[in-house]
């Protein structure tokens, strides 16, 4: 079985793209600490590429940016291509299949809705959530 989840942040602004057939997509990379430490005692941190296709792809563009938490499952592929000076190359990317907004909507840009969607075995979901005035007052505990 090939499955990865990750819980990072992005490094950079996502850009939503399109490949010649029309298709949308979106590249970016993610930062996720580790568990080990260096040599110093700081915590590691582990980089990953990761690649959203269609729906997921625009609402990353759309609704995240570089700081951005998010919660990622997908699986892990890699992919040989040959650079400009003729040497092969190997690379190894997660290709998104789940996705969710774990930044709160301001700090995503949003400071009236946040909208976040999860696709769930190729069916998409989409959620709109509005927040609530809560009177801790009232609150039972």
């Amino acid at each position: 079985m090939n499955k990865i989840i990750l819980v990072g942040r992005l490094t950079k602004d996502p850009v939503n793209e399109t490949t010649n057939s029309g298709i949308s997509y979106c590249r970016f990379n993610v930062a996720c600490k580790s568990k080990q430490r260096d040599e110093n005692g700081e915590q590691k941190v582990d980089f990953f590429v990761c690649v959203a296709w269609r729906q997921t792809a625009e609402l990353i563009a759309k609704y995240c940016k570089k700081g951005s938490l998010l919660q990622l499952s997908g699986t892990m592929g890699s992919r040989n291509y040959e650079k400009q000076d003729g040497t092969k190359q190997t690379i190894w990317e997660v290709n998104i299949e789940d996705i969710e907004f774990l930044s709160s909507s301001e700090e995503n840009g949003d400071k009236e809705k946040k909208e976040t969607k999860t696709t769930t075995k190729g069916k998409a979901v989409q959620q709109t959530l509005t927040p609530v005035e809560v009177d801790d007052e009232n609150l039972p505990f």
